[in-house]
């Protein structure tokens, strides 16, 4: 190469100009960012290339996996180049490989000549040590990686055709030491199974719907070594009988067309490690037929060339099941009133990802309260209440997004069961007028006498806007809808078709699911009906087809301003590891929070009291809206006569 370009290599690799060189020892990793942190970095699976002399060109391969030492683990390749004279050069011998490593540690020198360094970890060790004995050779395992190996620049390149991939790069070192890795590289596909569970995912929603299924799930976790597979086969035994068989195709990565490549090839398994997931909630392979049954799991896997290799392993269905992990889950709806699954295992996830984001120097200096708070879906998803431990992590991230859930959840507590119905009848018994145009025609305690509960703010809004519409109509016409209705914290809920509300629940909550959700919520009533006119007087009439009930909350913690206490939320054990069910009144070691900790956790967090707060983790602590599906009522008690204006 010239002057010009080496001089450019050797500028190229210089120290990190802040971190410290005089390491006693470097890590693989570390040695790269202090000595080389301006050079090329390739990688792909099992094979690293620092490549600061500039020695390959394309992206190294992914599927170009070797198993050649027949080693159960997957041999690390780690490659250096740089030109000498470097520091890298002088530092080389203070890199600890791990155990399963290889380290190369390429020179180059301006006449294009080439010196090359080998560390190799235990683990390749002791496969050279076996080697050298099967073939009659001196063991000079523990002493061949203190040798100098010369090339030169286009001989390597050569041996790799610009592009390195772990299988060619084993190859090289191999033929570099002398020793013959092509014929172990051949050997067939080998496949082990490392663990077998099974998995349970129930519904903890216990209001009357219909009975969600226990899913259960058979997981096989495996490898797959040296060679790429083109599809597995899971047969399952009990007591020597198949009970199950079944081909388990690959799945196909959308990838980049490359018009050099046959796009009709079979995607294949590369080597690895690989999970197999066997619904069994519609079949009787998890069936305890008996204490000693014994189920025998045979994976097969097919190379390319259609040879089958197989691992099996034999399990105690009864000790199986009974350490099975159970991850259960409750229900969301989309607008569409879709279903969607939110598994306690998922919530915990969330909350571990939230918690992460906090300094620990931020953590230390928040309230017992806060640190509760933060806890607090955990442990609540520890205690079956999922609704409420998705509410908590929910209102931590702060999204705004309203939470749906099933109308059957709201009237799940046996205490408030058929109130909506009760609420209903009650209230259309006496419903005489839409509304009252003075107070001459009823007194205070028939109240009940018009739809509209004008004490009700917002009832008392949709009443202006009903008689907007009605002023507006030139003909009998149907009047209100069930779409109309607020599904946002930031929507106002001036419906002229909502009429009523009922507070339902209790202010401090039940010691439930219901409860740490929801608390207190309200159950607001629509109405759908018929607007005609008065033939004889010419006014207009209402008459109710049907209604319709739904629930509403809002997931927030801002008491009334002129209020003098901050509103009661329970007292809990914040041990995330030994949960607790809550109590009303503190205990010796108790957390008792109320809204205001909330509100102080998200000033803390979200950078609310002003410009001099630093945002801990922007959006964060938001409120939102829970609400429910609707339910309509017809006929019988709902249907009413006309009502006078």
């Amino acid at each position: 190469m010239t002057e010009e370009e080496f001089n450019n290599l050797i500028e190229n690799c210089q120290p990190h100009k802040i971190f410290k060189t005089n390491w006693g020892t470097f890590y693989p990793d570390d040695f790269a960012e202090t000595l080389l942190p301006n050079v090329n970095e390739l990688e792909a699976k099992a094979v690293k290339m620092f490549d600061g002399a500039n020695l390959f060109k394309n992206p190294l391969p992914d599927n170009n996996i070797s198993q050649s030492t027949k080693n159960q683990d997957l041999i690390s390749l780690v490659s250096y180049s740089y030109p000498k004279g470097v520091e890298a050069e002088m530092r080389k011998g203070n890199v600890n490989v791990g155990e399963n490593e290889i380290c190369t540690f390429i020179e180059v020198a301006i006449d294009d000549k080439m010196e090359i360094f080998f560390k190799f970890g235990q683990n390749f060790k002791k496969f050279l040590s076996t080697y050298f004995k099967d073939n009659n050779i001196p063991d000079i395992s523990q002493t061949i990686d203190k040798k100098i190996y010369k090339n030169t620049i286009p001989g390597f390149k050569d041996a790799f055709n610009n592009s390195i991939a772990h299988s060619n790069a084993l190859a090289f070192i191999g033929k570099t030491i002398g020793v013959d890795l092509a014929d172990a590289d051949k050997t067939t596909l080998q496949i082990k199974i490392n663990e077998i569970t099974v998995k349970t995912s129930k519904s903890l929603d216990n209001y009357k719907t219909p009975k969600e299924k226990e899913h259960k799930y058979l997981i096989i976790n495996f490898e797959q070594l040296n060679l790429p597979a083109v599809n597995y086969r899971l047969i399952i035994y009990r007591n020597k009988k198949i009970i199950y068989n079944q081909v388990t195709l690959p799945k196909v990565v959308p990838v980049k067309k490359d018009p050099k490549k046959n796009e009709d090839k079979i995607p294949l398994h590369q080597p690895g490690k690989h999970r197999l997931v066997l619904d069994c909630t519609e079949n009787d392979i998890l069936e305890l037929k008996d204490n000693n049954q014994i189920l025998t799991i045979r994976i097969e896997a097919t190379d390319e060339s259609k040879k089958i290799t197989f691992d099996l392993e034999t399990i105690l269905l009864k000790q199986t099941l009974e350490k099975a992990e159970v991850d259960n889950f409750v229900i969301i709806l989309d607008e569409k009133n879709n279903e969607i699954k939110n598994f306690g295992s998922e919530i915990i996830e969330r909350q571990k990802i939230f918690r992460g984001k906090i300094p620990a120097k931020v953590y230390d200096k928040l309230s017992d309260e806060g640190k509760l708070i933060l806890n607090l879906p955990i442990i609540m998803t520890k205690l079956g209440f999922l609704h409420g431990a998705l509410c908590q992590i929910h209102w931590l991230e702060g999204t705004k997004d309203s939470l749906k859930f099933h109308y059957e959840f709201f009237m799940s507590e046996k205490r408030v069961e058929n109130i909506d119905i009760k609420n209903l009848k009650e209230y259309f018994q006496s419903i005489k007028y839409v509304s009252s145009d003075s107070g001459s025609r009823t007194t205070d305690k028939d109240k009940n006498l018009f739809l509209y509960n004008e004490k009700i703010s917002s009832a008392k809004s949709a009443l202006t806007e009903f008689n907007d519409v009605i002023e507006k109509l030139d003909k009998n016409s149907d009047v209100g809808d069930f779409g109309n209705m607020t599904t946002h914290i930031s929507e106002k809920t001036i419906k002229y078709n909502f009429f009523q509300a009922f507070t339902i629940g209790s202010a401090v909550g039940n010691i439930d699911d219901v409860g740490t959700a929801l608390g207190q919520y309200s159950q607001r009533c629509y109405f759908h009906g018929y607007a005609h006119k008065d033939p004889e007087n010419g006014k207009w009439l209402l008459n109710i087809k049907e209604v319709a009930s739904r629930f509403v909350d809002s997931f927030s913690f801002d008491d009334d301003k002129n209020s003098i206490d901050s509103q009661h939320l329970g007292c809990w054990v914040n041990n995330i590891m030994h949960p607790k069910l809550p109590e009303r009144f503190g205990g010796i070691i108790s957390v008792c929070v109320q809204n205001v900790d909330y509100r102080d956790l998200r000033d803390i967090l979200a950078g609310n009291k002003g410009k001099k707060m630093e945002v801990i983790i922007p959006n964060s602590c938001n409120d939102f809206l829970i609400y429910s599906n609707y339910r309509t009522f017809t006929d019988g008690f709902v249907k009413k006569n006309d009502l006078l204006f």
